[in-house]
């Protein structure tokens, strides 16, 4: 989504801080996201549910690195095409 289709005024408020470049909407950025991935202790072949899963960079990141099942919930429309989109490029479409 680039700057200018953005209406900042009505947008959620992740997709206007991935307007800026974030990636990582959590509090306390990758660091915080990493430390709770470790803590969860996913095992290969799990299901995780993802609540709020906006583009899909969380769940794309933990199929990737443990192995899991992500099945995620986000209810903008718009960011679920784009959650699609980016599942379907990291080639995660029966994982994710």
């Amino acid at each position: 989504m680039s700057q200018s289709t953005i209406n900042f005024a009505m947008a959620p408020g992740h997709q206007v801080m991935a307007s800026a470049g974030k990636k990582i909407l959590r509090p306390g950025g990758k660091a915080a996201t990493g430390q709770l991935f470790h803590w969860a202790q996913f095992q290969p072949g799990e299901t995780v549910l993802e609540l709020a899963a906006s583009f899909g960079n969380s769940a794309i990141a933990l199929a990737k690195q443990y192995g899991v099942r992500v099945v995620g919930i986000e209810k903008n429309p718009e960011s679920v095409a784009r959650a699609r989109a980016n599942i379907q490029a990291a080639g995660l479409e029966e994982q994710v």
